[in-house]
């Protein structure tokens, strides 16, 4: 009998603590959710947030400029010309490197969004199961 009582005692004990610990998930849960948080936060006071936003714009702004530092004197000689060309080159380089990235951009997220999207679902399809 008092070996059932104990038992008892031990089962509720466990259920109360599983209880406890369920309720400490949750709250942590919520306390992680930053992004209903903030959401959340912003509904509730909008005005203080948009002036938050504008203090610290003009906070921003008010920073002093970092100094350009002086240039180097230009290259006298044989090697000034050689230098600006090279230059010049690869400046038109960058330039027709920037216009091919900007037409095949959208072809390119296309094919990332496709491989991301098989990733995932090849990773539902293993077997693992979430809880």
């Amino acid at each position: 009998m008092a070996e059932d009582e104990h038992k008892a005692e031990l089962v509720d004990a466990l259920a109360h603590s599983r209880a406890h610990i369920t309720g400490n998930a949750l709250a942590l849960g919520r306390d992680l959710d930053f992004v209903s948080r903030a959401r959340r936060a912003f509904k509730t006071h909008p005005a203080v947030w948009i002036g938050g936003a504008v203090l610290l714009g003009l906070v921003i702004s008010r920073l002093p400029l970092r100094r350009k530092a002086p240039a180097a004197a230009p290259r006298k000689g044989k090697n000034a010309e050689p230098t600006i060309e090279k230059v010049e080159k690869a400046g038109l380089l960058l330039g027709a490197l920037k216009i091919a990235f900007d037409i095949a951009r959208p072809t390119i997220m296309g094919w990332a969004t496709r491989r991301v999207a098989e990733y995932f679902e090849a990773g539902n399809r293993g077997g693992t199961t979430r809880r």
